[in-house]
């Protein structure tokens, strides 16, 4: 199954019209914690239904808004994986997964358009300017 990222980012814009992951997951109904979580820097489930995003606490404002975007990605296109069981438990590999929620993550935070807007930049100035990680840059010029 190929998944179309662009067609379900235009989805959840019409929906919310915001591009705020924090106030995207309130109006979902996906119920965010901020938790200390070491080197991990937070993941999606739903126990029971229930679905939650978890973020590192430590991690810096920017970064957390990153994960929560990323995560959000995963509650809207892959709602029922379990990357955790997925990578102990199969030989299935999460890359192709957590790529697609890397691109949708870096489309939600950055719109084409406002990535136009930086034309003739490096990723790594666009990434000083904008606050996102040279990876959530990158990712876009290659897709």
């Amino acid at each position: 199954m190929i998944l179309d990222i662009d067609k379900i980012l235009d989805g959840v814009l019409s929906k919310f019209k915001t591009r705020d992951p924090f106030e995207i997951a309130d109006m979902a109904g996906i119920l965010v914690f901020f938790e200390e979580l070491g080197a991990l820097r937070g993941y999606y489930n739903a126990p029971y239904g229930v679905k939650m995003i978890h973020i590192n606490s430590d991690l810096p404002r920017i970064r957390q808004r990153l994960v929560c975007a990323h995560e959000i990605a995963h509650s809207f296109m892959h709602p029922e994986l379990n990357v955790s069981f997925m990578t102990k438990n199969t030989f299935m590999q999460p890359g192709k997964y957590e790529r697609q929620a890397n691109i949708f993550a870096s489309k939600l935070l950055l719109p084409d358009e406002k990535l136009a807007e930086f034309y003739g930049y490096t990723a790594k100035e666009i990434a000083c300017i904008t606050g996102l990680p040279k990876e959530a840059i990158e990712i876009r010029t290659v897709v």
